[in-house]
């Protein structure tokens, strides 16, 4: 009877599958929470917190299925990852690709408005720890395999539809939740709508962020534009302010605001929306 191949790296692949497990359960933890407590505000919630519930959800499914992989090659080796079903593939390359996706956002981010706070962007970089322990999966399912082990059959079809699902979600997104070009008599007509669930008042705000439409405008120019602004003290000397509803994302508790201040000569020097405490 043949012997069972020797297990040379057994001390290495407990390590290394043990450190794997612990970069990625926190994450784990703190995805289930998240959907937890997004599940909590959903009924507050507009078509756009719907569609950051699907975001959680995804995230979570892929977290768990580089989890388990990560802790198959702790107990078993290379014939635990090898076996691993093209579902479960599939799961772990959506992780990557919405890793990818968000760094890609964050960059995105810096030079036009995607919808999303700059906080929220930039928690998409704590994803890049995830790629590690996937990245070394990945390669070492990708190895010379050991006599007697077979690797699961690939099935293309099966294995992407992991990241097609998560670009398709991500162009969702933007087409929900991005910049909407800018509709003067729309923007008049939800001047007083409050609770717009498309947030389209917001979306069209973006727009002029991102276009730099307004810049170096003068103050009547934008008023003729934009509306009589809102009288409010929240604010600080010399900007005018355009209410835009409740807030974008899930928790649509306060008014977002479109500030405009102005330079000494009366033009337009910056365009922001905040949300004020």
């Amino acid at each position: 009877m043949e012997a069972a191949p020797t297990d040379h790296f057994r001390h290495v692949r407990l390590l290394v599958g043990a450190a794997a497990v612990l970069v990625l359960l926190p994450s784990l933890l703190i995805a289930l929470l998240g959907l937890l407590i997004t599940l909590m505000m959903v009924s507050q919630s507009s078509p756009v917190g719907m569609l950051s519930v699907l975001q959680v959800v995804v995230a979570l499914v892929a977290l768990a299925a580089t989890t388990t992989a990560a802790y198959r090659f702790h107990r078993d080796g290379i014939a635990g990852i090898t076996s691993l079903s093209a579902w479960t593939l599939g799961a772990m390359h959506a992780g990557a690709a919405m890793v990818g996706i968000g760094v890609l956002a964050v960059w995105i981010g810096s030079y036009f408005p995607l919808g999303y706070s700059g906080k929220h962007l930039a928690a998409n970089v704590l994803g890049i720890p995830a790629l590690v322990p996937y990245g070394l999966l990945i390669w070492l399912r990708r190895r010379n395999l050991p006599a007697g082990v077979a690797s699961a059959p690939f099935d293309a079809r099966r294995v992407l539809w992991g990241p097609c699902f998560v670009l398709a979600l991500a162009m969702v997104s933007l087409a929900v939740m991005g910049p909407r070009p800018f509709d003067r008599e729309l923007w008049s007509t939800l001047a007083d709508e409050q609770d717009d669930v498309w947030l389209r008042r917001q979306r069209m705000a973006l727009w002029l962020i991102g276009t730099q439409a307004m810049r170096g405008n003068e103050r009547l120019e934008v008023v003729a534009l934009l509306g009589h602004p809102m009288e409010s003290d929240w604010f600080g000397d010399g900007e005018i302010a355009y209410p835009l509803g409740r807030g974008l994302g899930f928790f649509l508790v306060d008014n977002n605001w479109l500030l405009i201040g102005f330079d000494e000569s009366d033009r337009v020097s910056s365009i922001r929306i905040v949300a004020p405490d």
